[in-house]
């Protein structure tokens, strides 16, 4: 007779594996950086997907999907900032406000 799977063991030895990373991928997919937010969430799909069969190669697989999904947050913010001081450096140009 086969034992069965010890996931709690697994989940002690990977503590990755308690975080399900693919809605934060979503959101950053959607609201920060389109290309780092599809990279986590093919990673966190590979993640929920191996966690079973395989839960060191599924608690990698999370691991990545945090990166990219910080890099992404980060990215998305960032380039908001950046196009935010542009925008109001452009307006309070004289230049820009002066009317002829």
């Amino acid at each position: 007779m086969q034992d069965p799977i010890d996931f709690k063991k697994d989940q002690r030895e990977y503590p990755e594996l308690n975080t399900n990373w693919l809605p934060w991928a979503i959101v950053s997919t959607l609201f920060c950086c389109q290309i780092t937010g599809i990279v986590s969430i093919v990673f966190a799909a590979m993640a929920n997907s191996n966690k079973e069969v395989n839960p060191e190669k599924a608690a990698e697989h999370n691991r990545m999907a945090r990166l990219f999904f910080w890099i992404g947050t980060i990215l998305g913010f960032v380039i908001i900032a950046v196009y935010l001081g542009i925008v109001i450096f452009a307006i309070s140009t004289e230049e820009f406000t002066r009317i002829d």
